[in-house]
């Protein structure tokens, strides 16, 4: 049997991280090619993409639209096994206690407003007829999209707002020495209900996610 050699096993630890890269390649359904601007490059009148990144390596596209009526949104595509997008909705008023149905007027006319290319896999039409045979009743909830899983949520818009600390729970006092313990059972303390979001400015978000 031939001796391995220095030279040959730097020469197999050169090569493996390839061939992984390649096996990963060939379970990642999702091609790199479609990973590209969704907007469309001809905005309509009054409309500006204030922001767009591709990043091929993260296999995901970003960017950012300030629509004509003043409403800003914001787009991302990603995927491996699955593609997955997203659409948030920044609309004046729009806050975290902004009841289901005005999320939903708000949403239909909005994202009509956004002009994507031709060839976009991020599809608003898709949201808009699943808003339409969706009954929301509260959010956020999920959206009939088929075999896709879609969702239906408000953000709150500032990312460092932190949710209120539920109240401290009281202290129990220490017996003093030598004094004996109630017969009375003891009542469990409740539980501190979970922290409410703090109120605000929010984000209307749609997400889909489709296996591939």
């Amino acid at each position: 049997m031939m001796p391995v050699t220095r030279s040959m096993l730097l020469a197999l630890l050169c090569v493996f991280p390839l061939v992984a890269f390649a096996a990963e390649e060939e379970q990642c359904q999702f091609d790199a090619k479609d990973l590209k601007p969704q907007l469309a490059k001809k905005q309509p009148k009054g409309a500006k993409v204030s922001s767009a990144k591709v990043d091929k390596k993260k296999r995901s596209v970003k960017e950012e639209v300030q629509l004509a009526d003043g409403s800003k949104a914001s787009l991302e595509l990603g995927g491996c096994a699955h593609v997955a997008w997203s659409i948030e909705l920044k609309v004046a008023k729009v806050t975290t206690r902004t009841v289901g149905a005005e999320v939903v007027a708000t949403s239909r006319r909005v994202l009509p407003l956004l002009a994507l290319e031709k060839d976009s896999i991020i599809d608003p039409a898709r949201l808009l007829k699943a808003l339409d045979d969706a009954n929301i009743m509260q959010l956020p909830t999920k959206l009939p999209c088929g075999e896709a899983t879609c969702q239906l949520s408000l953000e709150l818009d500032d990312p460092k707002a932190k949710k209120k600390a539920p109240p401290p729970a009281p202290k129990k006092k220490k017996k003093a020495d030598g004094e004996e313990d109630d017969d009375e059972p003891k009542i469990a303390a409740e539980e501190p209900k979970p922290a409410a979001i703090e109120d605000g400015p929010a984000l209307i978000r749609f997400t889909y996610d489709q296996p591939l």
